[in-house]
């Protein structure tokens, strides 16, 4: 049955970059604008790419005809657009240009590096013994707060004085007397974490100190006291991947222009998939237009910014709430290595994916706690409450393993004050009259345009079955 609409659907304000032009492959048609056609593929297409949180409170049908009405609402915006002669401007047509160059470069860097030849498993050798991953070595550290203390305990040490015992006189790092001196077999990157360069660590001999290194507000000497050959078979996807990103940086190096040259002369610039990504840029371009078009004139007053605070004072609530940075690992010892690490300039979120915690790894090593919290993290939230801001905790026993932690901040339950937020509150109510403007726009255009509206509405379902829906 195919259905000529109204003014009724339901409108939601789009985002058009979801949206991937008017046609695709599947030619299946669910739905005609005028010119514009709305096929099977790309009504699914759309559908499938909405992040959970933007999927209404429908089901079945209601649901369709709600995310049918964001691509038709996009095809009326075009149509508008057109008529008012946006298509024509230069700053539209610039801005189509810059977008379709980055897609372009994109796809070409892409390319590029895929078909970059993988390393031979003799060049990944050459590498493993070349480039100091062929080897691991025992360190011991000594690390002090300024030079001229670093500078007494090289004095110290030429007086043949033992590095062990020196380093429970002068050391900071109390951590690693635990653990005779040191903090253990060091690899080649796991020693630059530590601040010795890898030039240090491949060319120091045994028993002998190094220079003064200079690590964060710090400063510390290394002395390597025993090695081992390291196993080639850990190491050989560390190299294929450091290559990669070796290649990377030399794309990274070559100016755009180059590379734009480079991509139209392999083809970059023809073909199906380039004349896609020119008419959606032109669309965008247009869209935004319309948009600014539509948003222009829009004057918002102190006096309204401060009755739009007044009035909805949940929005600048916040609740108690503690930030941490957090690395979970599996034994005391794993602890106390990162806990060096990170003393000697190593950030948490370089080490976030050694957690064993899921959440610190998706969250680049930070955590965000509330008083709900407690039920899930009863030792660690407690001891976080209780430590000063800035101070480097741990290792501590918490559930699941050992932790090592900095509170980053905490806040307490509040309504931010208006002068903190009035920038915010303004820019609230000012999204809040441009989503009126649009949603008065697209109700005289699918009044004015509604005999061109046409629905395949027995196809709906067919295009996107009821599992790609929520509710």
């Amino acid at each position: 049955m195919n259905r000529r609409t109204g003014g009724g659907l339901i409108c939601i304000c789009i985002t058009s970059a979801l949206v991937a032009g008017c046609e695709s492959a599947d030619e299946a048609l669910v739905a005609q604008v005028g010119p514009y056609r709305i096929t099977a593929g790309q009504y699914r297409s759309y559908v499938e790419s909405l992040p959970g949180r933007w999927q209404p409170d429908m089901t079945g049908d209601e649901a369709r005809l709600h995310h049918l009405q964001v691509l038709i609402d996009r095809c009326l915006l075009l149509t508008e657009a057109r008529t008012l002669g946006l298509d024509t401007l230069a700053t539209a047509r610039e801005a189509a240009a810059r977008a379709v160059d980055e897609y372009v470069v994109a796809r070409y860097r892409l390319d590029w590096i895929r078909n970059q030849p993988e390393l031979t498993e003799e060049e990944i050798k050459h590498v493993f013994h070349g480039e100091g991953f062929g080897r691991e070595r025992r360190g011991l550290v000594i690390r002090v707060r300024t030079r001229a203390e670093i500078d007494t305990v090289l004095t110290e040490l030429r007086s043949e004085q033992p590095f062990l015992e020196v380093a429970r006189l002068r050391s900071l790092d109390r951590t690693t007397l635990e653990m005779d001196g040191g903090p253990g077999f060091l690899d080649r990157d796991q020693a630059a974490r530590l601040g010795i360069p890898v030039s240090l660590f491949a060319s120091l001999p045994l028993n002998q100190t190094s220079s003064p290194l200079r690590t964060g507000t710090d400063w510390q000497v290394v002395r390597f006291v025993e090695e081992r050959p390291a196993d080639y078979d850990r190491y050989r996807e560390t190299i294929r991947t450091e290559f990669k990103n070796r290649r990377r940086a030399e794309l990274d190096r070559l100016p755009r222009g180059e590379q734009q040259a480079a991509a139209r002369e392999a083809g970059f610039y023809e073909g199906p998939d380039f004349l896609r990504a020119e008419r959606k840029a032109r669309e965008e371009a247009m869209l935004e237009m319309l948009r600014r078009r539509t948003n222009r004139a829009i004057d918002i007053s102190p006096e309204q910014t401060r009755r739009y605070y007044d009035t909805h004072q949940e929005v600048f609530r916040h609740e108690e709430a503690l930030w941490i940075e957090e690395v979970l690992l599996a034994s005391a010892t794993e602890a106390i290595r990162v806990r060096q690490e990170i003393e000697a300039g190593a950030r948490f979120a370089d080490l976030a994916v050694r957690s064993l915690r899921d959440r610190t790894r998706q969250q680049h090593g930070r955590l965000h706690f509330h008083a709900e919290d407690l039920v899930r993290f009863a030792r660690l939230m407690p001891a976080a409450k209780g430590t000063e801001v800035g101070l480097l905790s741990g290792p501590l026993q918490v559930e699941g393993g050992f932790s090592v932690f900095r509170v980053l901040g905490r806040t307490a339950d509040r309504v931010d004050p208006f002068d903190a937020v009035q920038d915010r509150a303004r820019s609230l109510l000012l999204q809040q009259h441009q989503q009126e403007r649009l949603s008065s726009l697209l109700d005289r255009l699918r009044t004015e345009h509604s005999t061109v509206i046409e629905i395949h509405t027995s196809r709906l379902q067919g295009a996107v079955p009821d599992y790609l829906l929520g509710g």
